[in-house]
């Protein structure tokens, strides 16, 4: 059952995307907090969709996640099955997540902590409880960057070499290719992920494939189809099996996406898996997940307005049948931008910018680094200059992460 939560959770945490609202300092604002997720499996017996997972997530009055509890449908009633609670540093980096488990009371059972460099995840490692104190695990996640805080290389520590995976980018910036090898006394190459955009760089589908070591070469595996609405939002995907034998494409599973476009991201508090832009460990997921699966969130930044469902599908030879609906429950919250109320003035210029761009700061306030996100929640550019060169980048609209030694904000940007 354990294993069977932390899938789901890992499911979950691929479902939305960006939300960084630009806010007045010393204001409150109003916003919809994402508050429960309730996913519903087809019951053959009695022919209607019954309650399966529920998580249910918390925040305090700054709008700051601090934990999510998942529970188990038991017949009649909800039963608890796991709790996780997030501690950030002075900075609001999230350092470390505990795992629980209930059995007639939260017992702890993991946890794993974060370290930083220059604004970037560097290493997650992994505790487990032995009945009184935190003992150091197997598991250690190691990351590396280009000078561009692009994710370059994830490896995977299990008492010592496991498993690694490498990721190469376009000139925009854009995932295009990730590569995965396997630990043998040396690194072997065993699988890809090839992703491929349209003109305007939206991600249309991705392949997969492994490397035949007998025939030198790479066979295609499976493929995912992505389909969008007018406002960006992710209709569909529907995932694909190559069939060697008969050399053509054969569905197996669709997901389908339904929205409230009333409120668009910026008017969400979402936990941090989310939204990346918020609680700094959040890019990471936004590309990777934290387990030894399948890597890519593919949900994630594929979403400009409030997610209210997501239904799945299988392929049963001749038509598409529902198997899953998960369902999103929001709430009004008012809260205080507390941790910005000291940055003082944050003067970004020229605004629009097609060269540089300009970071002015308060007197007494020291730049830590900044990180420019596309507005789908791509991390760009990450840096610690007050200056940063944006001539190469597509004409559009960007959000600036300004983090200093006062407190953080977040401004828009117009590249042209």
């Amino acid at each position: 059952m354990k294993n069977f939560t932390i899938l789901f959770l890992i499911s979950l945490a691929s479902m939305l995307s960006f939300s960084q609202a630009e806010t007045d300092l010393n204001t409150s604002v109003v916003k919809y907090k994402l508050d429960e997720v309730i996913k519903q499996v087809w019951d053959e017996n009695s022919g209607q969709m019954v309650n399966d997972i529920k998580s249910e997530y918390t925040y305090n009055s700054n709008g700051k996640f601090m934990q999510f509890i998942v529970s188990i449908w038991q017949g009649n009633s909800w039963a608890n099955e796991s709790k996780t609670e997030f501690i950030y540093n002075a900075s609001n980096f999230l350092t470390e997540t505990i795992d629980y488990s209930w059995g007639g009371g939260w017992n702890k059972v993991s946890k794993s902590q974060y370290t930083y460099m220059n604004g970037n995840l560097i290493q997650d490692i992994l505790y487990h409880w032995d009945g009184s104190q935190w003992v150091i695990g197997n598991f250690k996640f190691e990351y590396n960057y280009d000078p561009n805080g692009n994710l370059i290389q994830k490896i995977i520590n299990w008492g010592g070499p496991f498993a690694k995976q490498e990721y190469s980018y376009d000139s925009n910036g854009k995932l295009v290719q990730e590569l995965r090898y396997g630990w043998s006394g040396q690194w072997d190459i065993h699988s890809k992920i090839d992703y491929n955009y349209n003109n305007n760089g939206i991600l249309m589908d991705y392949v997969e494939g492994y490397w035949d070591s007998n025939n030198n070469q790479w066979d295609t595996t499976f493929k995912t189809e992505f389909s969008y609405d007018n406002n960006g939002n992710a209709l569909d995907y529907i995932n694909y099996n190559w069939d060697s034998m008969s050399g053509v494409w054969t569905p197996g599973s669709k997901v389908e996406f339904g929205y409230n476009d009333s409120y668009s991201l910026s008017d969400l508090i979402l936990p941090y898996f989310y939204n990346h832009t918020e609680y700094q460990i959040g890019y990471i997921h936004q590309m990777l997940h934290d387990g030894l699966g399948t890597i890519f969130n593919l949900d994630e930044i594929f979403f400009n307005h409030m997610l209210t469902n997501r239904i799945g599908y299988y392929w049963d030879g001749a038509n598409w049948v529902m198997e899953n609906d998960i369902g999103f429950t929001y709430s009004q919250i008012q809260i205080l931008s507390t941790y910005e109320t000291d940055i003082g003035e944050v003067i970004i210029y020229p605004n629009p910018a097609s060269e540089k761009l300009n970071i002015q700061l308060s007197n007494g306030v020291q730049l830590v680094n900044i990180n420019l996100y596309n507005n789908l929640g791509k991390l760009i550019i990450s840096s610690d200059k007050s200056t940063v060169n944006v001539s190469s980048l597509a004409n559009g609209i960007y959000y600036l992460h300004v983090e200093t030694n006062k407190g953080k904000a977040t401004k828009k940007v117009i590249i042209k």
